[in-house]
């Protein structure tokens, strides 16, 4: 990555922040003048991904619904320049300032206190995941060439385009609690399979299914809300708001290019490492799959 490309990715960054720093004072108006009748009126909607799974996708879905605003907010468990994570407290602190009816992104991991801060908002959570070998790939990028900024950013630039698969399936063993292994990273989400309003892949999302995945999405944030919403007209609204190449983090929003990316030694240690978690989440564990792909 050249000079002008981490200057064109850190102005990019520091525009972000800024809008969002904009945004806190009819934030806070917002936050100081609700209450709990607020809340029930216009939930808040909060997308909490497994990093690079689609997080600016469904965020573009979910801002087509009605009565939303967007104040920038992001609730990360790990700020990618900090080398520790938040603590739940810290992070529960983060979700009780939650506005009504605005949207935030998040990598919210599961416990059951952040549940309960998020049922005390009236919030809806949607929660999004993607085939861990996938999202290792993109994670590699990403940390190799998209954010400079980050305190994974040296390391991976370091490494080989081989080892860097290897440091995303096993993590950084001198440093878990900065990078651990894959199967633990997606353990921590886990929960929100279950207590999520609405648990969904990337992959229905991108392929022949999105539309109806979309209607799940806007469906069942219908349920939630009290008040009457065209479910058919949201629809075609969040279908018309996806612009993948918005996202600063967008590289190429496909599926199964670990295929590509993965040795078979590779396929079989992570499979090794992490075929309950790949089974918890739905995906093919089967120590084969990269082999038949690759005939």
């Amino acid at each position: 990555m050249g000079i002008a490309d981490t200057a064109r990715l850190v102005s990019g960054a520091v525009t972000r922040k800024g809008r969002m720093v904009l945004q806190r004072v009819p934030r806070a108006r917002e936050r100081r003048s609700s209450d709990h009748a607020s809340y029930r009126a216009r939930p808040p909607i909060v997308v909490t991904t497994i990093p690079k799974s689609g997080t600016h996708l469904v965020y573009q879905i979910v801002t087509a619904l009605p009565d939303v605003t967007d104040y920038g907010t992001f609730i990360a468990t790990t700020v990618s320049w900090r080398s520790r994570p938040r603590s739940v407290r810290a992070l529960g602190r983060l979700i009780g300032g939650l506005v009504p009816g605005e949207v935030v992104r998040a990598h919210l991991i599961h416990h059951p206190d952040l549940v309960g801060a998020l049922d005390a908002r009236n919030a809806f959570v949607v929660f999004v995941y993607r085939d861990p070998r996938d999202v290792i790939v993109s994670e590699a990028h990403y940390l190799t060439d998209s954010a400079p900024w980050h305190a994974l950013h040296r390391t991976f630039r370091r490494l080989t385009p081989e080892q860097r698969i290897d440091v995303a399936v096993d993590g950084l063993r001198n440093r878990p609690e900065l990078y651990p292994d894959v199967a633990t990273r997606y353990a921590a989400y886990e929960g929100w399979l279950e207590d999520a309003h609405v648990a969904i892949g990337f992959e229905e999302l991108v392929g022949p299914a999105r539309d109806a995945g979309i209607r799940r999405i806007v469906a069942s944030y219908a349920a939630h809300h009290p008040g009457e919403i065209d479910v058919d007209a949201t629809v075609r609204r969040a279908v018309d708001a996806i612009a993948p190449e918005r996202s600063h983090t967008f590289r190429a929003g496909t599926t199964g290019g670990w295929r590509k990316a993965f040795s078979a030694e590779q396929q079989r240690r992570l499979v090794e490492r992490a075929a309950p978690v790949l089974r918890r989440y739905g995906y093919d564990a089967d120590t084969d799959v990269h082999e038949s792909a690759t005939r």
